[in-house]
C-alpha cells in the first residue's frame, strides 16, 4: 500500500496528476469515482460484492480505471481470471493503461516475481500472495463466498451468456448470505448503478 502511495507523489506522475485535476475540474470524474470507495463492509467479515456488466469496451478497457481508483485508495488487488489469454491481454493493457503512466501490477507466473509486492497481482488463483483487500473476478471466476476479501468485484461481458450466468449465481449468493450487493451498467458515461 505504501508502494502505491510512493508511487503516486513521484515526479513522474506529474502527468497523471493533471489528468486527474482535469477530471476534477470538470466533473468528469464524479463517475469513475464510485468504482472504489471504501465504506463498512456488510457484517465485518464478509466481503462487500460489486458486479461490473460490460456492454460497450472489453474487459480489460474497463479494468484500468476501476483498478486505479483501488490503488488510489491504497487497496491491493487480485485480479483472477483461469484464462491466460486473459491475464496476457489484462497485463498488456495496465502497462499501457494511460499515456505517459501505467498501473504498477505483476502477473503471478513472471519468472523472478515476489507476488507479495505486487499492488496488482494478476493471477489464476484465489491464494491472496499480495494481501489483497480487494478481488477482481473475471472469465467467471468463482471463489466461494470471498473470505479475506473486503470487496470482490466481477467483472463480466453480457454478451458472454456462461460467465453471466455464472455472475447471476454469484449475486444471489452473496444476497442471500446477506452481504452488500451492488450492481453497476456499463452506459455511454461511465458506469451506472442499477436501483439507483
Amino acid at each position: 500500500m505504501l508502494m502505491a502511495m510512493i508511487l503516486w507523489q513521484g515526479p513522474h506522475l506529474q502527468p497523471a496528476r493533471a489528468r486527474l485535476a482535469k477530471k476534477i475540474k470538470s466533473g468528469a470524474l464524479a463517475v469513475s469515482l464510485f468504482f472504489c470507495t471504501v465504506g463498512a463492509m456488510s457484517d465485518g467479515s464478509s466481503p462487500d460484492w460489486w458486479f461490473y456488466h460490460l456492454e460497450r469496451t472489453t474487459l480489460e478497457q474497463a479494468a484500468g480505471a476501476l483498478l486505479e481508483k483501488c490503488l488510489e485508495r491504497g487497496k491491493r488487488v487480485l485480479a483472477i481470471s483461469a484464462e491466460p489469454a486473459r491475464r496476457a491481454a489484462l497485463d498488456q493493457a495496465l502497462w499501457t493503461y494511460q499515456d505517459g503512466s501505467f498501473l504498477p501490477h505483476g502477473r503471478a507466473e513472471a519468472e523472478g516475481l515476489d507476488p507479495a509486492r505486487q499492488p496488482i497481482l494478476i493471477t489464476e488463483k484465489a491464494d491472496n500472495p499480495n494481501d489483497a483487500s480487494f478481488c477482481l473476478l473475471m472469465d467467471g471466476t468463482e471463489i466461494g463466498d470471498g473470505a479475506g476479501f473486503e470487496r470482490c468485484m466481477v467483472m463480466f461481458d453480457g454478451g458472454d451468456q456462461a460467465t453471466r450466468d455464472i455472475a447471476r449465481k454469484q449475486f444471489k449468493a452473496a444476497k442471500d448470505r446477506g452481504e452488500t450487493v451492488r450492481y453497476f451498467q456499463q452506459s455511454g458515461n461511465g458506469w451506472t448503478e442499477a436501483g439507483k
